[in-house]
């Protein structure tokens, strides 16, 4: 992304924008809002509370080394809720790693902006909206979720969404985990041969007319269906988690590497519309990592997740339900959402109009 930076600089100069939006990989751009006079604004690809307990890693609190092994849990201080994780499932915790020093370079081009655009809705995780803005000392705008903005605009336009939400470094997963009755979003370029490794003999002949296998898929209009009753996610980057709780669904979750244990946390823990499997080893990138999890892991946590007569299951079912209605209603013209938007337009604009008048 630095390879970019002088070519960026060059088109900013040249069209005079009135504000700058740029994600966390862009830490230039503050300086770059400044010399021509405008507002940076950081785009957050994640929610607030994950956006919190990154936070958390760079605070004087580091309760993970205070742990006697990788394996023992610790609660994370200073925030609404007692969330509990073990140093196996901590990005970023071992301060040789590689995250460590770009958490700290995207936290200090953070601190020099003006505030933060969230693709989220505030009733989701208001508390932790409280505490950002408290430790950070800035304005955050949620102006989601988007997958309801391209959804109300027709089936199109949220088919074309699933075209444009590919994960170009999709989670490896071992062979062994590869089996189920399920729509297959499957990136590569598997021979029938390799296929056959990982697929039961026969299994594409047999499942034609009641399982999908393919490259992409229209994520937001599969998980709105009224024939879904649960998602079995991997918590890969925020869109995953706010179009399944956009569409009213409960999850599995199966983190693997980045913030997919953050994100998890949120889920389960404060929400409570979800079910973990039970991965706990995280990787600094895409591959699966040495723990395997097993098939029965997975089918207790869907047994669990979709168990009809459990009052648990019918909870988190009930409590999915109410935050995609929230979620609706954000995006709707006169909704927080909506509003937050058409604010943070209108005060650039008037902005625009004042420096053009020379006020």
């Amino acid at each position: 992304m630095t390879l970019l930076r002088h070519k960026i600089q060059e088109l900013i100069s040249k069209r005079r924008p009135d504000c700058i939006v740029s994600d966390m990989l862009h830490p230039w751009t503050p300086g770059a809002a400044a010399k021509i006079g405008i507002m940076r604004f950081v785009f957050q690809g994640t929610c607030m509370f994950t956006s919190s307990l990154k936070d958390t890693i760079q605070s004087p609190y580091s309760p993970h080394l205070k742990t006697q092994s990788n394996c023992e849990p610790f609660v994370i201080p200073g925030l609404p809720d007692p969330i509990t994780m073990t140093d196996h499932s901590f990005p970023i915790s071992n301060p040789k790693r590689v995250y460590t020093q770009l958490m700290e370079e995207w936290r200090d081009a953070e601190l020099k902006s003006y505030g933060v655009l969230v693709n989220n809705f505030y009733e989701l995780d208001c508390e932790y909206t409280h505490h950002y803005e408290k430790i950070m000392g800035h304005k955050v705008f949620h102006i989601g979720p988007a997958a309801l903005n391209w959804q109300r605009e027709g089936g199109e336009r949220a088919q074309d969404s699933g075209r444009r939400n590919r994960v170009p470094e999709f989670p490896q997963l071992k062979k062994s985990q590869l089996r189920c009755n399920s729509i297959w979003i499957v990136l590569g370029k598997d021979s029938e041969e390799e296929e056959e490794e990982w697929l039961p003999k026969g299994f594409k002949e047999r499942t034609k007319d009641r399982n999908d296998h393919q490259g992409w898929a229209p994520r937001v209009l599969i998980l709105d269906h009224q024939s879904v009753g649960g998602f079995l996610t991997h918590c890969c980057g925020w869109n995953l988690v706010i179009e399944a709780v956009s569409a009213g669904v409960p999850m599995a979750t199966w983190p693997l590497y980045a913030e997919h244990f953050y994100n998890e946390k949120l889920v389960n823990q404060v929400l409570g519309i979800g079910v973990e499997v039970g991965k706990m080893d995280w990787n600094l990138w895409v591959d699966a990592g040495k723990e395997v999890v097993r098939r029965e892991n997975v089918e207790r946590a869907v047994r669990e997740l979709m168990d009809g007569g459990d009052p648990a299951a019918e909870r988190r079912r009930e409590k999915a339900k109410e935050l995609g209605e929230k979620a609706k209603r954000a995006v709707e013209e006169g909704g927080l959402s909506h509003r937050n938007l058409t604010v943070l337009i209108e005060g650039q604009k008037q902005l625009r109009d004042a420096k053009a008048a020379g006020i």
